[in-house]
């Protein structure tokens, strides 16, 4: 929250709790971000583990896709 902010935290929070749970997860959802305004992403999270399997952390792949579902929205 202290990087992208309370509301934007709040879109993501629980994804990066299932992938800290063990889960892999994968998404798209409008961000509202404090400074750049709503951006669309598509994420991927996935559980890092230890040698012994123990989650550690997690890896993601985040990627705008604003642009794209502007488009789509302008052609609905």
């Amino acid at each position: 929250p202290e990087v992208v902010g309370e509301r934007a935290f709040a879109r993501f929070e629980r994804h990066v709790e299932a992938a800290l749970a063990g889960r892999a997860v994968e998404f798209e959802t409008a961000i509202p971000y404090d400074r750049i305004g709503t951006r669309y992403v598509r994420a991927a999270y996935t559980p890092e583990r230890d040698a012994a399997g123990a989650v550690v952390g997690l890896v993601a792949a985040i990627h705008d896709v604003t642009d794209r579902r502007r488009a789509e929205d302008g052609l609905r």
